[in-house]
This record gives C-alpha cells, structure tokens and sequence, in this order.
C-alpha cells in the first residue's frame, strides 16, 4: 500500500474516532442530564471527562492494534489492561447512553401521561372546589335578599340577619337596592369578602402554575420536575385541604379520599432513574448497548490489522561449523 493511501486510511480513522465520540458524547450528556434533573453542573463534567478518557483509551487500542510492538503512549501494558480500563470506562457511559434512548422512546411519554393523570386530578378538584362555592354563595345572596326584604314587615331583624350571614349590622343595614335585581347584586357584594377570603385558602392548594406545567409537552430536561411539582400540589391536598375543607361544613365541598391521592402520588416516573429505565425495556436496552459499543469501537475496527512477522523459511537456513 503507498505511504499516500496509508495517510488517507489515517486521516479517515483519526476522524471517524472523533465522530463517533462526538455522537456517544451527545447522548451521554441528555441521559445525564435526564438522569440529574438536567443539572449542567454534573452532566458536562461527568460527560466530557469520561469521554476524553474514551478518547484516550481508543487511540491506544488503535495503536496496539496496528503496531507489531508496545509504545511509550500504552505504557507497555499489553492489550488486556487496556480492554480492562475500556469496559470500566465504558460502563457509565453505556449506563447514562442508553438511558437517554429509554427516555427519548419510552420514558418521556410515560413521565407526560404521569404527569397529565396527576394536572388532571388537580385540575377537576379546583374546577369543582369552585363550583361548588360559586354555587354556595349565589344561594345564600338570594336566602339574605329574601329576609333582608323581611325587614319592612318586621318578621325579621337585622341584628338576626348578621348573625345568621356574618355580616355586621351596619353592612345588612346598607343593602340597598330599587330592584330584586339591584338587591341580589348588592348582597352578593356584601357576602363576597368570604367567598374571596375561603378561595384565598384554598387556591394556593389546588392551583397550578401554568408555566410550570407547560413543560411537559415541551421536549427539554424538565418534565420531571414538572411530575415533582404535581406531587407536593398532592400532598398538600391531602394534609392541608381536608382541613380548610371542613372548617367550612355549610359549603359540602368535595373531600378527595387520601388512599386516592396517595395512589396517585405514589405513581413515579423512571426519567431520573436510569436503573429503573434500563429494566423497563430490555429489548431496547440491548439494542442500544449493542450500538452505542459498536459506534465507540468503530476507529478500532476500521483500523488496520498489524501483520504477523514471516516465518522463517528453514530449507534455506545454513549452518556454519
């Protein structure tokens, strides 16, 4: 072979190795990065130095494979330590790599459908919350316009009214209004400091944030977060809205059994957990360990083979006495 196609074979190795790490370096940040909800400060110290060791252990295995001796570079080890060092390397990066394809075709899907089956749950306790004391109050301004009316014929008393309503005297006293109309809006206004005053508990409860729960159909490192998020929204459901909820007994406002909640809460997603993930599809566990080792190795197969020496031809030997 000329010394021109042995420098293009070269150049050809030199770059492929580079390639081929870029792309396993690539996946290995996502999967940290999934793996260490998306935490840069772990994901490129931890991916870029084991890939530059990657790198490193490559370039000796290539050389080894193609020289006839050990050089300076591979310490004379032999290729055994050095197969050694590569597996002991190549576990984190096989581990975090393969991660990300369980993510990226599995995990992801599981962690929105998780985290929509939790928004939803929230969600219809906020939208019946509401309903039931939109529909609480609007009955009892039309029960205090009626006895409110009751004053003029002296069947009943203000200091009774405020009493039954909790309002103060002076403010039953100031319900005014020309109409049943102007009359029922004015009692609404003056109930409406406690329905503002119940909702202002509640609401930091069961409201969600709606920035945070846009990430989950976002493709980022975030949708776990977004999953831990719902989970301490459950969990003050269930320690502190059964309480607020019965402070107010007149309302019936709807309690969510905490064995419901717990359920719920205890569904996890495995977008943080890649022991979890590599087990849930063993399929594609192995399909990506078998392409993430090949596409690392590839330099090392693509190199050329060092030639055993020739044998010695005996017939020919001379011996001299």
């Amino acid at each position: 072979m000329s010394t021109e196609s042995k420098e293009k074979i070269k150049i050809l190795i030199e770059n492929a190795q580079y390639v081929c790490l870029f792309i396993i370096l690539v996946g290995m940040f996502i999967g940290t990065m999934y793996a260490h909800g998306a935490s840069i400060f772990i994901a490129i110290p931890l991916s870029f130095g084991l890939i530059f060791l990657m790198n490193y252990i490559i370039g000796i295995l290539i050389a080894l494979r193609k020289e006839t001796r050990p050089t300076a570079a591979s310490f004379n080890l032999g290729k055994a330590p050095w197969w050694g060092l590569y597996i002991l390397v190549a576990l984190p990066i096989n581990y975090y790599t393969v991660h990300m394809f369980n993510v990226e075709f599995n995990e992801l899907d599981s962690t929105r459908n998780l985290a929509v089956e939790k928004k939803t749950f929230i969600n219809s306790l906020d939208a019946n919350t509401t309903y039931k004391i939109e529909k609480y109050f609007n009955s009892q301004s039309l029960a205090l316009c009626t006895d409110y009316q009751k004053i003029a014929s002296g069947s009943d008393n203000t200091t009774a009214i405020a009493a039954r309503y909790g309002l103060t005297e002076q403010r039953v006293s100031s319900i005014h209004g020309n109409t049943v109309e102007e009359l029922q809006a004015d009692t609404r206004e003056a109930l409406n400091p406690q329905k503002v005053a119940i909702l202002k508990r509640l609401k930091p409860i069961i409201e969600l944030n709606t920035d945070t729960i846009n990430v989950i159909e976002a493709h980022n490192f975030k949708q776990k977060l977004a999953v831990a998020y719902l989970d301490r929204k459950l969990d003050l459901i269930r320690d502190s809205f059964r309480l607020i909820a019965l402070s107010y007994p007149t309302i019936g406002l709807s309690i969510p059994d905490p064995s419901e909640i717990q359920k719920l809460r205890d569904k996890k997603s495995a977008i943080d957990s890649p022991s979890s993930s590599l087990t849930s599809n063993p399929v594609l566990t192995l399909i990506s360990l078998l392409l993430i080792n090949g596409i690392i190795l590839l330099p090392v197969f693509l190199s050329e083979r060092r030639k055993a020496p020739p044998k010695r031809d005996k017939s020919n030997t001379v011996t001299t006495y």
